[in-house]
């Protein structure tokens, strides 16, 4: 046994009890789920090589965020203080091999929440993803607070109903060998920001496209945010799944209207399925909702209007009046404004 691989918490705790036949069901049942992964990608690479274009998988994280200004020799006086927040949501094509990096600006985003991750992927799936695309396979760790949720489950159920594509399918890794090419991705924009001076969120922008030709830094102000839960409870709530941790591949079709298919994990051959639209809500009622008076998703757009008073005061105590002097003073406009 790898005891390179035995580094999630069940590992430890299965290892610390002696546990051995569990501990190895468990590598096996993660080893399992990872080669499922790897052949769904190499699967989609190799129709794409010959001009199939019918299939893409796509994976998004989100990475441990950073404070700005970053320094090479940050001054002592800096250390303790809490400068600009900068995030980052990668979303990776590993057909193509390129992950969009969204930049993410304190202030103008609304974390790592429905809204947030949502809106996020609504904006690469509108912008990223081909028209020809018949099959979107998804992957994802499974945080319940940014990508195993119900508010995720009925967006897709929305999506391949409304915008296409018209299949989408997402598996979730069993937790603690979740380790994907966003992490690689990741890694090199770190470092890449350890070999730089960065005061603003563009010079950020600048070292993800620098880190690698397979990262594609976006800016945050291309994104609109969407009060997602809100939108989405005018049409699904009838019922719900239960027990959705367990769960670790889903199916959604436009060829089963708000239906949802799920199993335990990859080699399972029995299907679930629930149905989440609530009675009486059709098709039509999802494509054109004003016509039955329902709000349109643009009605549901949140508006995020920077940083607080408190939160600037302290920010340009802290490090613009101290540090933004002499020709960083050019970059004070880019810290407050959306870029």
């Amino acid at each position: 046994m790898n005891k390179r691989t035995d580094f999630c918490e069940t590992c430890i705790l299965l290892r610390e009890k002696k546990l051995l036949q569990e501990l190895e069901l468990h590598l096996a049942q993660a080893k399992c789920e990872r080669k499922f992964m790897n052949d769904t990608i190499k699967n989609t690479q190799r129709k794409f090589e010959v001009g199939n274009r019918s299939v893409v998988h796509v994976s998004w994280d989100m990475a441990e965020a950073i404070r700005l200004p970053v320094w090479k020799d940050q001054p002592g006086s800096a250390y303790f203080e809490s400068g600009f927040q900068c995030g980052f949501c990668g979303v990776s094509n590993n057909t193509t091999g390129v992950m969009d990096t969204y930049v993410l600006q304190e202030g103008y985003w609304p974390g790592a929440t429905p809204e947030g991750i949502i809106s996020m992927l609504h904006h690469y799936f509108n912008t990223s993803i081909d028209n020809d695309v018949e099959i979107l396979e998804g992957m994802m760790d499974n945080c319940s607070a940014q990508n195993k949720n119900r508010w995720l489950l009925q967006y897709l159920l929305y999506r391949v109903l409304v915008w296409g594509p018209a299949n989408i399918h997402t598996h979730y890794l069993i937790p603690g060998h979740t380790k994907m090419r966003n992490d690689a991705l990741f890694g090199l924009i770190k470092r890449m920001l350890a070999q730089l001076e960065c005061f603003t969120y563009a010079q950020v922008r600048e070292a993800v496209d620098g880190s690698t030709a397979a990262n594609k830094a976006v800016q945050n102000k291309v994104l609109i945010f969407y009060a997602w839960k809100e939108f989405l409870e005018q049409f699904f709530g009838g019922q719900s799944v239960t027990g959705i941790m367990q769960y670790r591949r889903w199916e959604f079709s436009c060829a089963c209207p708000g239906t949802v298919r799920y199993k335990k994990t990859s080699e399972d051959v029995h299907w679930e399925s629930k149905t989440l639209l609530r009675p009486g809500i059709t098709l039509e009622h999802l494509r054109e909702p004003e016509k039955f008076g329902l709000r349109p998703l643009p009605d549901f757009e949140v508006k995020l209007n920077g940083l607080g008073e408190v939160r600037r005061s302290y920010l340009q105590k802290k490090f613009i009046q101290p540090y933004f002097i002499g020709e960083k003073q050019q970059f004070i406009g880019d810290m407050f404004e959306l870029s």
